[in-house]
């Protein structure tokens, strides 16, 4: 578990405890205290909200069809991004060609998508276009 997770779980069982709290507090003593509680949990859902969006809002890599068939097809040398740029002899097509002038950092996605393959799992997203 990645330590955003550890913490987004620990805030989670805070949030319990506040909420058992303030129940308590309300029996006991009436609403005042239980006001306090309910600015702690306040103030805890809004860094519940915040580790959220941190832990689930990673950035997708994402991959061209055509590219990706491109770059399995069996009757080329398999491409890594290291071919793809020092051993340009023509093998790919114009589209690769273009993807890979107009694509940001185009050999890490070339190299993660081949490795997710190779291990039998999707770590880039193939789309249409």
């Amino acid at each position: 578990m990645t330590e955003k997770k550890s913490l987004l779980v620990l805030n989670q069982e805070i949030r319990s405890d506040l909420l058992f709290c303030r129940d308590c507090a309300e029996s006991q003593c009436g609403t005042g205290l239980a006001k306090d509680f309910n600015r702690l949990l306040d103030k805890n859902e809004g860094l519940n909200n915040a580790l959220i969006e941190q832990v689930y809002s990673q950035p997708k890599l994402s991959i061209p069809k055509k590219i990706a068939e491109e770059l399995l097809d069996e009757d080329r040398v398999k491409h890594t991004s290291y071919e793809l740029m020092f051993y340009n002899n023509g093998d790919w097509s114009g589209n690769l060609q273009n993807w890979m002038e107009n694509t940001d950092k185009w050999w890490f996605i070339v190299d993660v998508y081949l490795a997710g393959k190779a291990l039998g799992i999707e770590l880039v997203k193939v789309i249409d276009g």
